[in-house]
C-alpha cells in the first residue's frame, strides 16, 4: 500500500498542467495515517455534470482540455490506466477539467503494480492482458467509451474509432 502510494504521489507531484489536479505534498496525518494533499476542486465529476444538457461549446471545451491533459502526461511518459467520468472534475466556475486519480498510473520508470489494472467498463481490451504493453492508446479507448455513453451523438465517429478493439486502429495520440 505504501509502495503504490509513493508512486502515485511521485507520477503525479511534478504534473503541472491546468486541467490536471495539484499535488501539492505528502503527509502522515495522525488520524487517516499517510495520505497525498491535493489542490481542493470546487466541482462535480464528469459523470454528474453529463447528467444535465449543456451547449455545443461546453462540449467542445470539455473534450479539448481533457485531450489537452491527457497529451501533456502522456508526454511526459504517464499512462493514467484509470480514465472514466469519476475521475473526471469539472469546476463549479468556469466548467474546467480536472483529471485526478493517478493510482492506477504506470510509466517505464517504475516497477510497482504493473500488472492489469482499471475499471473493467472503461478499460481497453489490452489492460486486461498481463503480458501486453500498455501505451497512451489505452487511456485513448478509455475517453472513447465517455464519448460514446456521455457526449452527444455528433462525437460518435470518433467515439468509435477510440474503442476500435485493435489499438492500432485507434488514434495514435491525444493530440
Amino acid at each position: 500500500y505504501k509502495n503504490l502510494l509513493n508512486k502515485e504521489f511521485e507520477l503525479s507531484f511534478f504534473l503541472d498542467h491546468h486541467n490536471i489536479v495539484k499535488v501539492i505534498d505528502m503527509d502522515n496525518d495522525p488520524i487517516v495515517g499517510i495520505c497525498i494533499v491535493m489542490e481542493y476542486i470546487d466541482g462535480c465529476t464528469l459523470k454528474e455534470f453529463l447528467e444535465l444538457e449543456h451547449s455545443s461549446d461546453v462540449y467542445r471545451k470539455i473534450l479539448a482540455e481533457i485531450l489537452d491533459a491527457m497529451a501533456y502526461y502522456h508526454s511526459k511518459q504517464i499512462i493514467h490506466r484509470d480514465i472514466k467520468p469519476e475521475n473526471i472534475l469539472i469546476t463549479r466556475n468556469g466548467n474546467n477539467v480536472k483529471i485526478i486519480d493517478f493510482g492506477l498510473s504506470d510509466t517505464d520508470y517504475h516497477a510497482a503494480l504493473k500488472q492489469p489494472a482499471g475499471t473493467v467498463k472503461y478499460a481497453a481490451p489490452e489492460q486486461m492482458d498481463p503480458n501486453a504493453v500498455i501505451d497512451c492508446r489505452a487511456d485513448i479507448y478509455a475517453l472513447g467509451v465517455i464519448l460514446k455513453n456521455h457526449f452527444p451523438k455528433k462525437y460518435k465517429s470518433i467515439a468509435e474509432k477510440c474503442i476500435n478493439a485493435d489499438r492500432e486502429k485507434r488514434y495514435s495520440s491525444a493530440g
